[in-house]
């Protein structure tokens, strides 16, 4: 993902890529499950990846709660015939 998008994983106004304005780590999502950090992309297939999303704070946490306040990756994988 570096590669192809390398500021896919920075968040404007950082230097540091697996980390976000509040100084935080970035969170893996898995199919809405937390997996850990961006080493977390490490362990996925990119054969099963459907779809991969940056949430910014505010949409991560409106999407999983209070819990987690700062960016997300959000990996969806294939399902079926996807």
């Amino acid at each position: 993902m570096q590669r192809l998008r390398p500021q896919f994983l920075r968040d404007r106004n950082v230097s540091a890529a697996v980390t976000n304005r509040t100084n935080e780590a970035i969170a893996v999502y898995v199919d809405d499950s937390r997996m850990g950090g961006v080493d977390a992309l490490d362990q996925i297939a990119a054969s099963e990846v459907f779809e991969i999303r940056r949430l910014s704070p505010g949409e991560a946490t409106q999407k999983y709660g209070s819990r987690q306040m700062g960016t997300v990756i959000a990996v969806t994988r294939k399902r079926g015939g996807q």
